[in-house]
């Protein structure tokens, strides 16, 4: 059970990023859609624990986190370009960290994520066990915090009912390409923990309950997100910007911590999968070079890491489901193979 419970918020501190957090991406992705958005949100969750058991199965019978999506060249290719963009996605946390520290304390946002870039180095260098622990202690933080201020504010934002097919088609089409960008880090940093999963229930389990944490959190905030509406685009940071509105001092220091566990859990563990697997058999030296690239790399600024770099995977997404689901189907196969042959 402990280990079903650690994967499961290794899983939502990985996929839950200030994106998620904000409010931003859920408004891009589902409250355009009004009340059918809320029909895209759970089809992404439903996803969410298909996907990620297929790749809990896949990492529990690999040799290398290159085998996940298959043992072909070509997934192979796939996976290595998936490296690529979890470098992006630490360099624009570490952006996220600096903008966010500049706008809460004043602080020059270059030193904010400098210190934020040393601090996610000490918890990777640590191992996967210090990993593990800082996901127990701030994927709930995240989640509960979330919840208590999007309940909260709900009351003062009311709920958009437009349910109409057009609207739930283009919801869930949404939904697909969201999930499709938001795992592809997870291979990397699952196939560490692969000695956890020494059955299958593990990893249904796991990816069930990350799914459900990821859920909960975004129906608590979707509904407000979605009722600010046009507005919404006008903000980075919109569902900071409603409970400072509608909730005071208290929902804007604690949704303040909601955006920074978000956003320390993703960077924490983009870092950690480039480590443990693309760094393999190296030393602490070459984590620390990286980590300083990523610094660098987040110098650009998160707007503009967001808007330009992004776009250009999003077709990998796709790519890694289409692996996902050719590998699961095929060792099932070849399982099933093997059980009428004995």
């Amino acid at each position: 059970m402990k280990k079903v419970f650690t994967l499961g918020l290794i899983y939502a501190g990985t996929v839950i990023g200030a994106g998620f957090a904000s409010g931003a991406e859920l408004y891009r992705f589902f409250g355009l859609y009004g009340g059918g958005g809320f029909i895209g949100l759970g089809v992404s969750c439903i996803l969410y624990a298909v996907l990620g058991w297929f790749v809990f199965h896949a990492a529990a019978g690999a040799d290398s986190v290159f085998e996940i999506l298959g043992r072909g060249v070509v997934s192979k290719g796939v996976m290595a370009v998936n490296f690529c963009f979890m470098f992006v996605l630490f360099c624009s946390m570490t952006a996220a960290a600096g903008a966010m520290g500049e706008m809460l304390w004043g602080i020059d946002d270059k030193i904010c994520s400098l210190v934020f870039s040393v601090v996610i180095f000490l918890c990777v260098m640590g191992g996967k066990n210090d990993f593990a622990n800082v996901n127990i202690i701030l994927t709930p933080v995240l989640i509960l915090f979330g919840i208590y201020v999007g309940m909260h504010i709900l009351p003062y934002c009311g709920i958009k009912a437009d349910m109409s097919l057009e609207k739930c088609m283009g919801a869930v089409k949404s939904g697909v390409v969201y999930v499709s960008y938001n795992i592809l880090s997870l291979p990397a940093v699952i196939f560490p923990f692969k000695s956890y999963l020494k059955c299958d229930r593990i990893g249904i389990g796991a990816s069930i309950s990350g799914s459900l944490m990821m859920l909960a959190l975004g129906l608590s905030i979707l509904p407000c997100i979605a009722a600010y509406g046009e507005s919404a685009k006008e903000s980075a940071l919109p569902m900071l910007t409603l409970a400072e509105k509608f909730g005071g001092g208290l929902c804007f220091a604690l949704y303040a911590a909601v955006l920074f566990a978000a956003i320390f859990t993703t960077a924490a563990g983009n870092l950690f999968g480039l480590g443990e697997e693309l760094l393999r058999g190296r030393n602490r030296i070459c984590l620390f070079a990286l980590t300083a690239l990523g610094y660098i790399g987040s110098l650009m600024g998160f707007s503009r890491i967001i808007s330009e770099i992004y776009a250009l995977f999003g077709i990998l997404g796709l790519f890694n489901i289409v692996f996902l689901v050719y590998n699961f189907i095929g060792t099932a196969l070849k399982k099933r193979q093997l059980s009428k042959n004995c």
